[in-house]
This record gives structure tokens, C-alpha cells and sequence, in this order.
């Protein structure tokens, strides 16, 4: 008797075999962005991290709740690693994972599980996540609440259980959502269809009323910082919206949003790296959109319609929240590897050997989707001067001058920098005390400066001078150890 399909290892292992290879896959990309490329600080993360510091619970800053959650973390990040570049990038991988996590668990529930696996992988691997997962920004903190809070709202929807506790957590993911920039507009989505949807709007009606309470206080709590900060500071109201301070220009928003998107002949002239989708994902995100439009009248439509609708056209007059389509193109690009293999299994409906063997060409689509976007984020952010130049090593090579000048708490070091920086040595200086940053010169040996200095250096000949390999620029220090003349 003949060997059955379904009995072969190979076909029992599948779902394992693909949990390794997709997980070894991301694993490997998430280390690659965090240690290697694009190895460096940009100037937005120095801004970041400023505002971190600048957290006084006992004397709140309505200014610093915009991305609270993000910068909480941080924090704590600071309290335990003092201010470094793995303390200050470590917040945007953890909330990587999170967000890993958050899109295998959405496209499991909405999709079957190859499909899941498939999309994770070439989600985790596309050059705008590994960008966002190692940058000390909070944009990944958009993606992973984005992801989470759909996903909680699936299983609130499904009643999967503990029920009381996902409906808790959804109503958290609500809260922490709106600290966010255009976080409101996805809450408006998940929430709308309690209106508009008749199945999600049945199963509202049969929710214990104590239970939806228990969760509406827990939300409450949380955004006690929001609700205080939008009283006291009103116009941040504006910022959480997404609307600019000025008129747009529409002609060259709708040019640059263009260029970010499908701009495969441009190049990238600032931190992102254009276009954001390979080609080959593009057109998977068109066969996505196709089938989408062709699936009506379920909650997921329903949800993700609304969000785009709404999502689109802030994009266009505020262009610097392109990035935040992410969550959005994940979803479509789930609908097109689905109507891949849908297609793939409906030209072989009863022959499982043809099914089995159909793997391997969509595996060689998957495998060149990964590949393609990982090569392509390397080579962007470590080779591409427009984008590679935003990026410096300054902190890892203050740290070696501090240890080459012998700098000790006691006996601290003066590091002379522009005042553009000073914020950002000041809270480095709060956890070493090694060093006190300074605009002028005000002190004896031994100096540190920085090549963003405007002060000019003394006449004596430098005890040493650090760079960094970088275009241009490159000589980052002057460490002077002995007296001036």
C-alpha cells in the first residue's frame, strides 16, 4: 500500500520546519540591524533620548506624553545601562519583537497559518521594519500597538479565552494607542464597527456591562497623563492628530509620499531609504489590494478600509508619517501571498503531490522577498552616503577617549561641544561621571573636543584624535591630555 501524503515527515514537520527557517530568518536580520548596519546614532535618536531624560514624574511635562509608553521604557532602559547606544536603542527591539509577535498572532487569526508564517517573515525583513526595529525612535512603538491592539480586538470579537483578561488588554492597547501620532484614527476603526458591523455590533450587545466597565477604568487610568497633558497644553492635540503647523504644499507632498512609495528610480535623500517596498513586494501588495477589494462585509474589511481611508490622506499633508503605512501593507501583503497559494491548490484541487510540489516555487517567491529586502537595507544604510552619513559612533568613541584620558568621577574630563549637542552630553554626563560637557572652554586638562565645536582648539598638539568611518567628517575628537600654550 502506498505511502499517504499527509504520513511523509517532511509534510507532519512542515509547520516546524517553517517556524525555524522563518524565525532563523528574522532573528538573524533584527541581530544584523542592531550591531552592524547602521551602527550609529542619527540625530532624532540624540532628540529622543533628550526627551527621555528630560521625564520628571514628581513634575510632569505635559510636552513629553506624546509616545509616554516609548519613552518610559527607555527610561528604565537608562535607570539600568546607563545612557549608551545599547540603552538607547534596546526600547525600539523590544518593541520589535513585540511586534513580530503581534504580526504572526493578527495574521494567524485572520489568515491560516502558512500564510502567517510566510508574511512575518517578509514583514520582519522588509528595510522599513529592520529600520524602525534599531532606530531609537518611536515609530516601531506605532507598529507593535497597531498590530497588538487588532489582534486583541480579533479575540475579543471570537471570544477566545480568558475573555475578561483580552478584554482588559484590549482596552489598555486603546489607551496606549492614542500616545501615539495617528493612533486615534486606528481607534476610530477598531471602534467604528461596533456601529457599522452587524455581527461585531450582535456580539457588543451580548457583553456583560460590568465586564466592559472593568475595562473602560483600567483605560481611564492609563491615559490620566493625556488627559491631564491635552488640558494643560491643549495644542498637542494637533500633534496626536497628525496635522501640520503650516500649509502644506500639496504638489510636493503628494511628489515626496510618491517618490517614498514606489520611487524605484529615485534616491534617497534623507533617513529613509526609497523606495520603502522591493519590487517584488510591490507587486504582491498589488495582488493584495485586488483581492481585498473582493472580500466585503467582514469586521477585518471593515476595520482596514476605515483605517487607509483615513490614514491616506494625513499621509499626504504630513509626508514625514509615510513610514506609518507599515501595519497597513503587512495586511495587504498577507492577501496576496494567500491568493497566491489559493490559486497555486485551485489548478491541482485532488492532486497532493502537485500541491506539495507547488512549495517550492512560492518557497523560491518567499526566500527572494526576504533576501531582497534584507540586501537591500545593508546595502542602503551602510553604503548609500545620503543616508549613511546621518549616522555617527560619537558616544562609543567618547567613551574611548574618556578611558584614554584617564578620566575618572573624581577627576572629571571636559568635553567641549556645540550647543546643539550639549543637551544630549548633559544627560550622558548624569550617568558618567566622567565627563562635563560644556560650550566653553573653563577648565584645565584634560579637554575633549568635539568636531561640532565652534571653540577654537588649543594651540598644542592634540594627544590624540578619534574618527569614525564616514565620508566625510570623520574626525570626531581631539583629545588634548597636556598643558596649553
Amino acid at each position: 500500500m502506498k505511502q499517504k501524503i499527509s504520513e511523509l515527515t517532511l509534510y507532519r514537520w512542515r509547520y516546524g520546519i517553517g517556524y525555524l527557517v522563518a524565525g532563523t530568518a528574522v532573528i538573524c536580520a533584527l541581530l544584523f540591524a542592531a550591531l552592524f548596519v547602521p551602527n550609529g546614532l542619527r540625530d532624532a535618536e540624540r532628540a529622543a533620548s533628550v526627551r527621555t531624560g528630560s521625564l520628571q514624574f514628581q513634575h510632569f511635562d505635559p510636552q513629553t506624553v506624546v509616545d509616554l509608553p516609548y519613552h518610559f521604557l527607555q527610561r528604565v532602559s537608562f535607570a539600568f545601562l546607563d545612557v549608551t547606544t545599547l540603552s538607547i536603542k534596546l526600547p525600539s527591539l523590544i518593541f520589535a519583537l513585540l511586534a513580530i509577535i503581534g504580526m504572526y498572532v493578527l495574521l494567524a487569526t485572520w489568515f491560516k497559518r502558512n500564510v502567517a508564517i510566510i508574511t512575518t517573515a517578509v514583514g520582519a525583513t522588509l528595510p522599513l521594519f529592520l529600520f524602525a526595529s534599531q532606530d531609537a525612535t518611536p515609530t516601531i512603538y506605532h507598529f507593535a500597538i497597531s498590530l497588538w491592539l487588532l489582534a486583541t480586538a480579533t479575540f475579543v470579537a471570537h471570544e477566545r479565552k480568558p475573555l475578561l483578561l483580552w478584554k482588559i488588554i484590549f482596552f489598555v492597547l486603546l489607551a496606549l494607542n492614542l500616545y501615539t501620532p495617528l493612533g486615534v484614527y486606528l481607534d476610530l476603526a477598531v471602534l467604528s464597527t461596533v456601529l457599522f458591523h452587524p455581527h461585531i455590533r450582535f456580539l457588543t450587545r451580548r457583553v456583560d456591562p460590568n465586564k466592559l466597565l472593568a475595562g473602560a477604568v483600567v483605560a481611564l487610568a492609563v491615559l490620566v497623563p493625556m488627559i491631564y497633558s491635552l488640558v494643560t497644553t491643549p495644542k498637542l492635540i494637533v500633534t496626536l492628530l497628525g496635522v501640520p503647523s503650516t500649509v502644506p504644499d500639496f504638489v510636493a507632498n503628494m511628489t515626496r509620499v510618491a517618490h517614498d512609495y514606489f520611487g524605484f528610480a529615485s534616491t534617497s535623500g534623507g533617513i529613509n531609504v526609497r523606495p520603502m517596498f522591493t519590487v517584488g513586494l510591490a507587486l504582491l501588495l498589488v495582488l493584495g489590494i485586488y483581492h481585498f477589494l473582493h472580500v466585503r462585509y467582514t469586521a477585518r474589511n471593515y476595520v482596514i478600509s476605515f483605517w487607509a481611508i483615513v490614514l491616506i490622506p494625513i499621509i499626504i499633508i504630513s509626508p514625514e508619517y509615510s513610514v506609518y503605512i507599515f501595519p497597513v501593507a503587512v495586511i495587504l501583503a498577507a492577501f496576496g501571498i494567500q491568493a497566491l497559494i489559493s490559486e497555486w491548490y485551485r489548478l491541482f484541487p485532488r492532486n497532493p503531490y502537485a500541491r506539495v510540489v507547488g512549495l517550492f516555487p512560492i518557497g523560491i517567491i518567499v526566500a527572494g522577498l526576504v533576501i531582497t529586502g534584507m540586501q537591500m537595507y545593508a546595502v542602503s544604510y551602510h553604503y548609500l552616503s545620503q543616508v549613511a552619513n546621518n549616522f555617527d559612533n560619537d558616544l562609543v568613541l567618547l567613551d574611548s577617549g574618556l578611558d584614554f584620558s584617564n578620566a575618572t568621577a573624581e577627576k572629571p574630563a571636559t568635553l567641549v561641544t556645540s550647543s546643539g549637542r550639549l543637551e544630549f552630553y548633559n544627560l550622558v554626563s548624569k550617568y558618567d561621571k566622567r565627563f562635563v560637557a560644556t560650550t566653553t572652554v573653563n577648565t584645565d586638562r584634560p579637554l575633549l573636543f568635539s568636531n561640532t565645536s565652534t571653540v577654537t582648539k588649543p594651540t598644542t598638539e592634540p594627544s590624540r584624535i578619534l574618527t569614525d568611518t564616514r565620508l566625510d567628517k570623520s574626525d570626531r575628537f581631539y583629545i588634548y591630555t597636556d598643558a596649553a600654550k
